[in-house]
């Protein structure tokens, strides 16, 4: 598996004047991540547009070379996010009950979480009682 650090610094390496660093397990997939992080600066994607049409011919290790020269260089590359793994809520005993009652998914229950909380958690000790939680 391919560490993030090494991601981010061949990343760096297209935008800086440095030498371009290389992985030793390189795919056509990782170019495609890099291209979709180059677009986003809109003067780089001008410039890359005409490029992708070359990405399945090449290698992996030649198109990145291919990328490298088209992409004017700086001093550092722009900031990419990493994304995170979503954190699951602590789902209540009464929320699992009316999502079962309902029959709802959990993102059925999220977009109606304002009813729920008006209606249904407000008064939660009476709906407890209803359910058979106390």
């Amino acid at each position: 598996m391919i560490d993030f650090k090494d991601i981010i610094s061949m990343y760096n390496s297209l935008y800086t004047k440095e030498s371009l660093n290389f992985l030793p397990e390189y795919s056509v997939g990782t170019n495609i991540m890099y291209l979709k992080w180059c677009s986003r600066e809109p003067s780089a994607a001008v410039l890359i547009r005409p490029l992708v049409d070359y990405l399945f011919f090449l290698k992996p290790k030649h198109f990145y070379y291919l990328l490298a020269c088209h992409i004017p260089k700086r001093g550092m590359a722009p900031a990419i996010k990493r994304k995170t793994k979503k954190t699951t809520k602590k789902e209540t005993k009464l929320n699992a009950i009316i999502k079962k009652v309902l029959k709802w998914t959990d993102s059925e229950f999220e977009k109606q979480a304002s009813i729920i909380n008006k209606v249904i958690l407000s008064n939660s000790t009476y709906w407890q009682k209803e359910f058979g939680l106390k």
